[in-house]
C-alpha cells in the first residue's frame, strides 16, 4: 500500500513539475530595435525580463519565447524600445495566439 501510495505521489508531482510551457513568436516588425522585453501574468504585479538571445531585438527580427502555464493565459508584455519609446500590450492570450507583432501592437496603442 505503501509503495502505491508513493507512486500516486511521484505521479503527481511528475505532472506539476511538468506543467505547459507556450511558446510566443516575438516579431519585431516596427522601425526600431527592442533593448528590452518584460513579461507578467495579467493579474500579477511583479514583472519578469525575459532574454531574448542575450542582445537587443533588432528591427525586422523575431525570435521565440517560452512561457510557463503557471502564469495563466493572459500576459501582459512590456516593451523597450532603442529610441526610448515603451510599450504595454495588456492581456494578450499566449494559449490562442502563437505570435506578437510589435508593429501592429504599437499601432493599436496609439
Amino acid at each position: 500500500m505503501r509503495a502505491l501510495l508513493g507512486l500516486v505521489l511521484f505521479g503527481v508531482v511528475s505532472m506539476v513539475a511538468a506543467a505547459p510551457v507556450y511558446y510566443v513568436d516575438v516579431v519585431n516588425d516596427a522601425n526600431t530595435g527592442v533593448t528590452a522585453l518584460s513579461t507578467v501574468a495579467a493579474d500579477g504585479l511583479r514583472w519578469e525580463r525575459l532574454v531574448v538571445g542575450g542582445r537587443s531585438l533588432q528591427a525586422n527580427g523575431a525570435t521565440t519565447l517560452a512561457l510557463q502555464h503557471e502564469g495563466g493565459c493572459r500576459r501582459d508584455f512590456l516593451v523597450d524600445f532603442a529610441d526610448g519609446r515603451q510599450m504595454t500590450v495588456k492581456g494578450f492570450d499566449v494559449c490562442r495566439n502563437r505570435s506578437l507583432h510589435l508593429r501592429t501592437a504599437l499601432a493599436r496603442a496609439r
